[in-house]
């Protein structure tokens, strides 16, 4: 790699000198836009790390967790008056679900 660039060095101040042209040896990933009467040097831009996927499933537990959390306190403090069974099926669902989750 260091040779390379030692090249492409040498090649541009040949041409320099020879041709009297204006000569750039381009970064990795840089862009060269050529316009009449002008050149434009764009620098590469930042690479976004990849997101942390544990964070994000992290993060993504935090509401379940509150509205459970809900969900007991109203449990305890009997709140829940009506639909017992469409709620406790509901909860039940959830459940499987975790636990499909937890086995992949």
């Amino acid at each position: 790699m260091l040779r390379s660039m030692v090249n492409e060095k040498e090649l541009a101040k040949k041409i320099h000198e020879k041709f009297d042209l204006v000569t750039n040896i381009p970064k990795w990933k840089e862009r060269i836009i050529l316009k009449p009467r002008a050149v434009v040097f764009e620098e590469p831009k930042a690479e976004i790390p990849a997101p942390d996927v544990k964070t994000i499933m992290l993060n993504s537990l935090i509401d379940p967790e509150n509205e459970l959390k809900g969900l007991r306190k109203r449990i305890e403090a009997q709140e829940l008056v009506g639909k017992i069974e469409e709620d406790l099926n509901r909860l039940k669902y959830i459940e499987e679900e975790l636990r499909t989750i937890m086995s992949n």
